[in-house]
């Protein structure tokens, strides 16, 4: 993040982040400095990386990750479990390049 984006997570709005060449990493709203609502990353080629929540400033909710392929690679649920800490919570998914299920996990957290 540069000195920019930093002195500008100040304040409420729209934030984007830029590779050197000029593709664009990320995109997500902040409110009160911090990241909240859909958030999204992307490699360096310009295919999406993985999207999710923000809820003021911790992932929250549903999650999905991708291979540079565009294949999805691993999805599932974020749970805040005390203040400013967050857990996975529930069923996760993970898959191979292919597409094809690998793995899935659950977890609880109370």
């Amino acid at each position: 993040m540069s000195t920019s984006e930093k002195n500008n997570l100040n304040s409420e709005g729209y934030l984007e982040n830029y590779y050197d060449n000029g593709q664009l990493r990320y995109k997500c709203n902040y409110v009160n400095g911090e990241f909240d609502g859909c958030m999204k990353y992307y490699y360096e080629n310009g295919k999406l990386k993985c999207k999710g929540n923000y809820k003021n400033g911790i992932q929250d909710g549903l999650w999905e990750y991708y291979y540079d392929n565009g294949q999805l690679s691993l999805k599932g649920n974020y749970k805040i479990i005390v203040h400013k800490k967050t857990a996975r919570d529930g069923l996760w998914e993970e898959y191979n390049t292919n597409g094809n299920l690998l793995k899935e996990t659950f977890y609880a957290n109370i």
